[in-house]
């Protein structure tokens, strides 16, 4: 496993999107990302979009199966740290 972050600039280009929505589903109350080109992506459960956003990746995998992510932010749902 090799963890990789992308700009959201980045995966923009790289991806051919010009836009990503945010979208809360109704019936599960998760968060996802449904872009402009017709995919979706896993987006971070507690996100803010005030902050930097990326995109986090095993790059031993299909990037489909990543997720967007405000990085360095581990959510307040910590247990702790060791």
């Amino acid at each position: 496993m090799a963890l990789k972050n992308i700009t959201l600039a980045q995966f923009k280009l790289d991806n051919g999107v010009d836009t990503i929505d945010i979208v809360k589903s109704p019936k599960t109350g998760l968060l996802f990302a449904s872009m402009s080109n017709g995919e979706k992506r896993k987006v971070q459960g507690n996100i803010d979009l005030t902050k930097t956003v990326e995109y986090l990746y095993d790059d031993t995998e299909d990037l489909d199966k990543g997720c967007f992510i405000n990085p360095g932010n581990t959510g307040e749902n910590v247990l702790g740290t060791i």
